[in-house]
């Protein structure tokens, strides 16, 4: 299904909406993007100069969207697609890696770089309650001799007959002996 939003050809995400829109409608309560009144009034009637598109032009002829990829990326017809595999800074200081499908994979598609790289040592997928922690303390350094498995969480305030079963269930998870 098509986006709701008229002449938006994306497919629909949430509540007929495109992500683009639906994130406009999340964040500012309209669907549709602010522009400021002086750029209506400048382009008044006038469209993107976008092959295909149809928006209302704000700056240079472009709509929004195809401004934005002009200026960052000297062509407006750019698809800001990641390629598989592709890696990022992400604003919280760990590195996030592209992997659509991938069992860890979290948000649009992105897996923390850290447990992608613990969960190779251990030759299987961490468990929910594992956390990898960085030795040094720097998020983005996942050298494997950076990282530690930690485990989070264990039963407080239980009879000590639960806490003993817990305890053989944690020793037959993780003892190599």
């Amino acid at each position: 299904m098509k986006c709701k939003i008229k002449n938006c050809e994306e497919d629909t995400y949430v509540r007929g909406w495109c992500t683009m829109h639906y994130s406009r409608w999340y964040r500012h309560g309209n669907p549709l993007p602010r522009v400021p009144k002086r750029i209506v009034q400048s382009n008044k009637g006038k469209t993107c100069s976008a092959v295909d598109c149809k928006r209302l032009a704000i700056s240079r002829g472009f709509c929004q969207m195809h401004y934005v990829r002009w200026k960052h990326y000297g062509d407006p017809a750019t698809k800001l697609i990641a390629n598989i595999g592709s890696r990022h800074l992400g604003h919280d200081g760990y590195i996030w890696i592209y992997q659509p499908g991938h069992p860890l994979a979290l948000g649009y598609g992105r897996v923390p770089e850290h447990r992608l790289v613990m969960s190779n040592i251990l030759g299987r997928l961490l468990f929910p309650n594992e956390v990898v922690h960085h030795r040094n303390g720097i998020k983005a350094d996942n050298r494997p001799e950076n990282l530690e498995l930690w485990m989070k969480g264990h039963p407080s305030s239980q009879r000590v007959e639960d806490q003993i079963v817990w305890a053989k269930e944690i020793l037959k998870l993780y003892d190599q002996d």
